[in-house]
């Protein structure tokens, strides 16, 4: 059996989902499983100090190796993945979710945290993290109580004393968060994750911190190494309303494959890049980035094509660098009532402006783009047939 799906449990009296998982002779070659719609289940796997780690387990654990994708929808009474004899339980099985690929959590209302730092060092192979409308989540990763040691290559846990962790998720490409109201806190780690293409973080209004690997809000912004986001194609941002910058020009400037950029219903942003203090050196190809006295700031996204600004009312700055994009084919500048200048850098021909050869559309409200303010009075005039309100 390689897939295997499971609903509409309620009038089974089923609490733990291992109990049904006895029954079955042989789920070693499971690769997906599917649950959903059952009112009942609280935890999908029991933990028992009766089996430690290097132990063979009973057969309810036999489809945790194999496993590729896992699906959770409307189980409104789902606590945890997990549940152990006593307070906390953090021993799992060995290779536990180790060749998961695919999880998806959908309107798991009631639970609270989604996974321990030594259960999330486990997904070496995840590739795609999907967590919505799960009204009750606090955490995406929680400390746990000392959790575990060892675990996957290259990744640090942190203890009960509070060292610094690290998490190194090295196939992560696909991130999406949505719709979380009570999301406080995504990972306590550090977490790296140098294959993620897509982000997108929707809806989470009490989140007062982005992930370690994004930029933070209420703290100094990370020094990033020069491949940490060489991968990423697409970032989404919506509902974030205390974030008053979204990036360090450092962090614009590592961008070097993004494609699609979309910020939205995020009512105290000001800037989407913001100058740091004294930003790093160096980056990609052709970047130049500003020094805190002041130097001009020169930065270079070869591969964005769409760029959507959205209800940011006090949004006054997209990037106070000269950003070159010549692969830009739409703009859309929404409901942002201060941003003056129009973030695209136009270079000159015997004086005349050059346009990006794809681009296609600039949309935004007719009052806003006649009160823009323009470096050449010549651009305006070359940009007005790319322009509309539709």
């Amino acid at each position: 059996m390689k897939s295997l799906i499971i609903e509409d449990c309620e009038g089974m009296g089923i609490r733990c989902l291992s109990d049904v998982f006895k029954n079955f002779i042989n789920l070693s070659h499971l690769s997906r499983l599917d649950i959903m719609d059952s009112v009942g289940i609280e935890f999908l796997w029991q933990l028992s100090s009766a089996f430690p780690r290097d132990q063979p387990e009973d057969s309810s654990f036999s489809p945790l190796r194999g496993l590729e994708e896992l699906r959770l929808w409307s189980l409104p009474n789902l606590v945890g993945l997990f549940y152990g004899e006593s307070e906390p339980s953090y021993l799992f099985p060995a290779g536990t979710f180790s060749s998961l690929k695919e999880l998806w959590v959908f309107d798991c209302d009631n639970m609270k945290q989604l996974f321990t730092v030594q259960l999330l060092q486990n997904l070496q192979n995840l590739e795609t993290l999907r967590v919505e409308d799960c009204e009750g989540l606090e955490e995406i990763e929680a400390d746990g109580n000392g959790v575990g040691r060892g675990g996957g290559e290259g990744t640090q846990l942190t203890s009960s004393e509070g060292a610094t962790a690290t998490v190194i998720l090295p196939k992560l490409r696909r991130l999406c968060l949505d719709n979380l109201p009570q999301l406080k806190n995504i990972c306590k780690a550090t977490m790296i994750c140098e294959s993620i293409e897509e982000i997108a973080m929707l809806d989470c209004p009490n989140l007062k911190r982005l992930p370690s690997f994004l930029s933070t809000i209420d703290g100094p912004p990370y020094l990033l190494s020069a491949g940490t986001f060489s991968s990423l194609k697409k970032l989404s941002i919506s509902g974030y309303h205390n974030m008053k910058q979204l990036f360090t020009v450092q962090l614009l400037q590592i961008l070097q494959n993004l494609g699609k950029l979309a910020v939205k219903d995020c009512e105290g942003l000001e800037e989407i890049a913001a100058d740091g203090n004294g930003v790093g050196q160096g980056g990609g190809e052709g970047t130049q980035l500003t020094s805190s006295e002041g130097a001009t700031a020169t930065v270079i996204l070869p591969k964005l094509r769409w760029l959507r600004l959205d209800n940011l009312p006090q949004l006054k700055n997209v990037c106070k660098a000269t950003m070159i994009c010549d692969s830009i084919e739409e703009i859309e500048m929404l409901d942002c009532p201060k941003v003056k200048r129009l973030p695209l850098f136009l270079s000159t021909i015997d004086g005349q402006p050059s346009l990006p050869s794809i681009l296609r559309k600039i949309k935004g409200n007719k009052a806003w783009w006649e009160s823009l303010e323009w470096d050449n009075s010549s651009a305006k005039n070359a940009l007005d047939p790319y322009f509309t309100t539709e």
